[in-house]
């Protein structure tokens, strides 16, 4: 990214900034000090599902590293997921820009778990290329753009 690590982690460290660069991200909301509820609609494949997740912050170490882990559940769906990631940050071109560096390891049971490990891994990565793409986009945004409209779910609680 092309911004000091100091500017990315700030957005990282904001739950509603990055619930707006989630793909799917429908709701955030606040449960506690680094305790969230989120909504996620996605469509994989020829099912649409909508996660309701309970997440955590894990580990804070800033400004260099975010982990949270979370489970969730679509009750029509009858199918869980629970997922881990971990976001690290390290300064590049001198402090001018950010190396940023996610993993994500997701499990799934019921019925997203039969659609097959290519088509979710496929998904997987259409939405880390999106996310990828609104972070840059949310820390560098183009000149017309208004700084009001954020796109994205508000967070509250």
């Amino acid at each position: 990214m092309q911004a000091p690590r100091s500017t990315v982690w700030a957005l990282l460290d904001d739950p509603a900034r990055v619930a707006a660069c989630v793909p799917g991200c429908e709701e955030v909301v606040a449960e506690g000090e680094d305790r969230f509820q989120a909504r996620l609609g996605v469509k994989v494949g020829p099912i649409a599902t909508t996660q309701r997740l309970r997440l955590t912050v894990t580990e804070r170490v800033a400004p260099a590293r975010l982990a949270v882990a979370g489970q969730g559940e679509d009750r029509g769906l009858a199918s869980r997921v629970s997922l881990q990631s971990a976001v690290e940050l390290h300064e590049a071109d001198g402090g001018a820009a950010t190396d940023v560096r996610c993993r994500i390891e997701i499990r799934l049971t019921g019925r997203l778990a039969t659609l097959g490990e290519a088509v979710m891994r496929a998904k997987s990565a259409q939405m880390i290329r999106a996310f990828a793409e609104r972070l840059s986009a949310a820390i560098n945004p183009p000149a017309a753009a208004s700084p009001a409209h954020h796109g994205g779910p508000a967070l509250t609680g």
